[in-house]
């Protein structure tokens, strides 16, 4: 089955040199494509053009195999190296045009990974830990509704974003999908545009996510806040959260020990931690003790020198900067702010910076 890639290509390279493209179609009889190129190169700019060397044009085989897979290499290696800062979708979709449509409309802004099948899906997204899924329902080995079950039930994936597509209408249909833990179901066909908007709005969301998750035990955080979330990643965070107060006075409590309590694997716990809260688990640990000091010091019970031993820091300086990074001023200044009686107390997390 044709995906129409290379109909595509061939608009592009008509279009760069400023022509036209034509279809004419008999239902029955097949398709005649015709192009329309301007002769010359007048109507291209200097920038638009490729001047010919005189060993090029000499010497049109001098370029060994060699040295054009060198070129191949070096272009597929900066592909590569400008989809690092982007995110990462993955299309789950068993047929392979509207696969490739998906992948074409969102390369230009996303890093894509394909899976034809549920089953396959799910073994990239354990291993990859994309930023959003897109899938469709019905598919062969695995179908959309077992695997968004699947990724929404493991603590792995469970914060992944997932976009179920489908061409079952029905309000049943509907209402299975979104039960499922899908943060969104669209039908087909559906308005590529549509399904780029929510895209965003879900990473969008996914950020609010991060900065309240960063902040979930601030002084200041809200109770009942979370009753909304996926209540596997709060777990996890709570999980993370009592094991550093119980050890919140030791200096050496580490990275180590965490993923051996938690049983998971330090990658793993880099990734979840990184995804939940924007942090590296060692970041979002010293977080966590200035959040701790905080509260600390808002009980006006201890000086800032006890509050550092208390939250397992043993340099004084060190410990002001890290107080001043999370918050934004210094431990004395936020005792001056907590004791002023004629100002509104402010959140502790105001002037942080992200």
């Amino acid at each position: 089955m044709s995906s129409g890639i290379g109909l595509s290509l061939a608009k592009k390279l008509v279009h760069l040199h400023k022509g036209e493209i034509f279809v004419d179609s008999i239902e029955g009889n097949g398709s005649t494509f015709s192009i329309k190129i301007p002769l010359g190169k007048d109507h291209l700019k200097a920038d638009e053009m490729v001047m010919e060397t005189e060993t090029d044009h000499l010497l049109p085989d001098i370029k060994s195999e060699s040295s054009k897979e060198n070129m191949f290499l070096q272009e597929a290696e900066e592909y590569s190296s400008n989809k690092k800062g982007f995110k990462s979708i993955l299309i789950i979709e068993d047929d392979e045009e509207i696969r490739s449509f998906l992948k074409e409309y969102f390369e230009k802004h996303y890093r894509i990974l394909e899976s034809s099948n549920g089953k396959e899906g799910l073994e990239v997204a354990m291993n990859s830990h994309p930023d959003l899924i897109i899938s469709d329902i019905m598919m062969p080995e695995m179908d959309g509704i077992d695997f968004c079950k699947t990724i929404k039930n493991n603590i792995r994936t469970s914060h992944i974003p997932i976009i179920l597509l489908t061409a079952k209408t029905s309000l049943t249909h509907h209402k299975e999908g979104i039960g499922t833990g899908a943060d969104a179901y669209i039908t087909k066909p559906f308005s590529p545009d549509i399904l780029g908007i929510t895209v965003n709005n879900l990473l969008q969301s996914r950020e609010n996510l991060i900065r309240f998750y960063r902040n979930l035990f601030t002084p200041d955080s809200p109770a009942g806040g979370t009753k909304d979330l996926n209540s596997l990643d709060e777990k996890f965070l709570h999980s993370i959260y009592e094991m550093l107060t119980a050890n919140i006075d030791k200096p050496d409590f580490n990275i180590n020990e965490l993923c051996e309590v938690l049983n998971m694997s330090r990658s793993l716990v880099y990734k979840k931690v990184k995804m939940l809260t924007g942090l590296s688990p060692g970041d979002y640990i010293r977080s966590l003790r200035m959040q701790e000091a905080a509260k600390l010091l808002k009980t006006k019970k201890y000086k800032v020198f006890e509050v550092v031993y208390m939250v397992g820091f043993s340099d004084l300086k060190y410990f002001r900067q890290c107080f001043a990074k999370e918050f934004g001023y210094s431990p004395s200044d936020f005792i001056k702010q907590t004791e002023a009686p004629d100002k509104p107390q402010s959140s502790v997390t105001d002037g942080a910076k992200s």
